[in-house]
């Protein structure tokens, strides 16, 4: 009897190592990269978006524009909007380029083995995978003692400007450990 809980005992511990580490917000920056026009800030850029919105007959989502409450299918509706109007091409370019840096100290060990699952949920991307990448605009570094994890996130001023954006980044490794990730952007580094 002894035996079989023993056993018991080393099978359900196996599992029970597996850890989950959560990286805490460092820092955050904000810069805009490849204009060739004047650089604006997300307050601007509301107030024109609210504008034109408002020449377009879009009085409810420019109200929700203008008291910064927009949700992500009033998002939608101005892309959709912008993407058939006379709008510069400047606006609706991934120029935008967020850099936030995680404290990782704590999951050294964790780096051991290379990330497999990657899991990003954040307002505007649902990304999964089980070949341990990313999707383009997206990139994860690590400084070489493996304290920092800098993420580096490139998206549009719509994205970036209009609605408050949570990014959650989630890495599993062959152990069934996890790092979880997370932060609201701040849209007043812009």
């Amino acid at each position: 009897m002894k035996a079989i809980l023993f056993m018991l005992s080393i099978l359900l511990g196996a599992q029970a190592m597996a850890e989950n580490i959560v990286g805490g917000l460092i820092g955050q920056t904000a810069q805009v990269v490849g204009e060739t026009g004047t650089p604006t800030s997300c307050r601007l850029y509301r107030k024109r978006v609210e504008q034109f919105l408002q020449r377009v007959n879009e009085a409810a989502v420019a109200a929700a524009v203008h008291e910064d409450r927009v949700s992500l299918n009033d998002t939608r509706r101005v892309l959709d909007l912008l993407q058939r109007a006379d709008v510069p091409l400047e606006l609706l370019k991934e120029n935008i380029v967020w850099t936030l840096d995680f404290d990782t100290r704590a999951a050294m060990p964790f780096f051991e083995q290379p990330p497999v699952l990657v899991e990003i949920n954040s307002t505007y991307l649902q990304w999964q995978t089980d070949q341990g990448l990313f999707p383009d605009h997206m990139a994860l570094t690590m400084k070489p003692d493996m304290s920092v994890a800098r993420l580096t996130y490139k998206m549009t001023y719509m994205e970036a400007c209009l609605a408050p954006v949570n990014v959650a980044l989630r890495l599993t490794n062959d152990h069934g450990d996890t790092l979880t990730m997370q932060a609201q952007l701040n849209r007043n580094l812009l």
